[in-house]
């Protein structure tokens, strides 16, 4: 695993408490997805390749559809802002077409 998300996991990630088979629990560090917002466990050795954003500074889970490098850089807050806005838009379209229906 790189070096800069273990370092990230130990000051910014979150902690999982998770229990296992032989009754004890296992603690587990978190990171978020900049770009899917898909929350993974930090498992040095795992084989699992994550990847990094360098426009958001922050890490990324590794899935296709968020590796920057070929699908540009889209924050997870973007996604979120563009879908408030086309759902406002389609509010808003809904009544300026109810009200010409109507008249």
């Amino acid at each position: 695993m790189p070096n800069y998300i273990k370092e990230r996991s130990k000051g910014k990630g979150s902690l999982v408490f998770l229990p296992n088979d032989s009754d004890k629990v296992v603690e587990q560090h978190t990171v978020t997805c900049c770009h899917c917002n898909h929350v993974f466990y930090v498992r040095p050795g795992s084989g699992k390749e994550r990847g990094w954003c360098f426009m958001c500074n922050a890490p990324t889970c590794g899935d296709q559809r968020c590796n920057a490098a070929l699908n540009g850089c889209t924050p997870f807050e973007k996604k979120l802002e563009a879908y408030e806005w086309r759902n406002r838009f389609k509010a808003q379209l809904g009544t300026v077409l109810g009200s010409i229906n109507g008249s």
